[in-house]
């Protein structure tokens, strides 16, 4: 890609982030319903179907990932995802209620996380997970996009130990204002290095297809692995 395409995909991935926030703000307070902003897809409704161990959903920040965890919990799932609180206590309140109102419930990165994922896999509930940055626990080295990288191992050790569905989903936008669930079953055969290297094929492929609805700006590679951003 070069400097030309970055910049305008850089641009595109600002008003998307600009109009994912309003449109999660939409739904939160009520101006529309999630039914009206999202349409589930035939797989999406397979795969996300209700399971008796539950389901961890490994995803990135793809599209518009609070409204996702709204259209799950509007399929009737208790819905929870891990979440790395603001420093600033007013930006996190905020973010906290914004979040309940959409349907979902935080679980906090920490000491605690995996024990509070279980109870929610355990009884049948969701768990969602980013996974396309480095986490302060657990991670394992493998591609994204091609190039070696820092990832949370979280969404392969909570579906081998619970014994629930794991499943990549994302919003895809498909025309103003409106998106669509998609979601594909993730092959959890093998050691956990190897089911996230699966996970970040299929979350690459859908950022391959549209690079704007990635909105991440944070530095992906990290030094650890020897690879600068600018170098990818």
């Amino acid at each position: 890609m070069d400097t030309a395409h970055r910049r305008v995909v850089l641009c595109q991935s600002t008003r998307w982030l600009a109009a994912s926030a309003l449109d999660a703000l939409d739904v939160a307070y009520g101006t529309v319903r999630v039914d009206d902003v999202i349409t589930v897809s035939p797989a999406a409704q397979s795969l996300l179907a209700p399971h008796p161990r539950g389901i961890v959903v490994a995803t990135g920040h793809l599209g518009n990932w609070e409204l996702l965890g709204a259209v799950l919990a509007s399929m009737g799932h208790a819905t929870s995802a891990v979440v790395r609180r603001s420093n600033n206590s007013a930006v996190a309140a905020r973010m906290t209620e914004l979040r309940r109102r959409l349907g979902w419930t935080e679980i906090d990165r920490g000491a605690h996380t995996a024990l509070r994922c279980m109870r929610v896999l355990r009884s049948g509930g969701l768990v969602g997970l980013v996974c396309d940055q480095a986490s302060a626990q657990a991670n394992v080295t493998v591609d994204f996009l091609g190039t070696p990288a820092l990832t949370p191992r979280g969404p392969a050790m909570l579906a081998r130990r619970s014994g629930a569905r794991l499943v990549t989903a994302w919003l895809r936008r498909d025309r103003p204002g409106h998106r669509v669930l998609e979601a594909r079953a993730v092959d959890t055969t093998g050691d956990d290095a190897e089911v996230m290297a699966k996970v970040n094929d299929l979350l690459g492929a859908v950022i391959r297809g549209d690079p704007s609805e990635w909105v991440w700006f944070h530095e992906r590679w990290a030094k650890r692995s020897g690879v600068r951003w600018r170098d990818v």
